[in-house]
C-alpha cells in the first residue's frame, strides 16, 4: 500500500493526492509517534491543498470544491492546533474562495502565483516529506526471517487455489 502511495506521489497523480492524505492520517492517528506534528500538518495540509487547487484548476463544479474544503476543516481539525498552521488554513480557505467566485483572480493565479508557489519545488517537498514518512514507517515495521517469508509463499500458494475450488464448485 505504501509503495502504491509513494508512486502517485512520484507521478505527481494530482488526483490522488486526498486518497494518500487519508492513509497517512490513518497510520499516524494508529501510531502517534511516527511523526512530529508539524511534519504531519504539512504533509496531510500540503497534499489536501494541492488536491484542493487541482479541482480548481479543472473547473471542477463549486459545490464538489466546497464540500473538499468542509472536509478539510472538519474531520481533521486535529491537524492545525498551532495559531501559524491556523492562519495557513484560514489564507487558503480565502484564496479558493476568491477563484470560485472571481475568474479573473482565478486566471492571474494560475498564471502567476501557482507556478512559483506550487510548482516543482512544492511536488519536490512534498515527496520528501512523504520520503520521511515512509522511512519512519518501514523502521516500525518488523523485517521478516527466511522462515516467515517461506511461510508466507506457501500462504500465498493456498490462496491462489481457493478461487479454482470455488469455481469448480458451481
Amino acid at each position: 500500500m505504501a509503495a502504491s502511495m509513494w508512486q502517485v506521489l512520484r507521478k505527481q497523480d494530482i488526483m490522488n493526492y486526498w486518497q494518500v492524505s487519508d492513509f497517512v492520517s490513518l497510520v499516524v492517528d494508529m501510531v502517534p509517534e511516527l511523526l512530529m506534528f508539524k511534519h504531519r500538518t504539512q504533509l496531510n495540509l500540503g497534499l489536501r491543498v494541492r488536491y484542493i487547487i487541482e479541482l480548481c484548476r479543472l473547473e471542477q463544479p463549486s459545490e464538489m470544491i466546497l464540500s473538499y474544503l468542509d472536509k478539510m476543516t472538519s474531520t481533521h481539525t486535529t491537524l492545525v492546533k498551532e495559531s501559524d498552521d491556523e492562519l495557513v488554513k484560514l489564507n487558503f480557505l480565502e484564496l479558493i474562495q476568491i477563484l470560485l467566485k472571481d475568474p479573473e483572480e482565478k486566471n492571474d493565479f494560475f498564471m502567476e502565483i501557482f507556478p512559483a508557489k506550487y510548482g516543482p519545488q512544492y511536488d519536490s517537498d512534498l515527496q520528501m516529506l512523504f520520503a520521511e514518512f515512509l522511512c519512519r514507517l518501514s523502521q516500525l515495521l518488523p523485517v521478516p526471517d527466511l522462515e516467515q517469508v517461506r511461510d508466507d509463499s506457501k500462504d500465498r500458494s493456498d490462496l491462489q487455489t481457493v478461487p479454482e475450488s470455488v469455481l469448480s464448485r458451481t
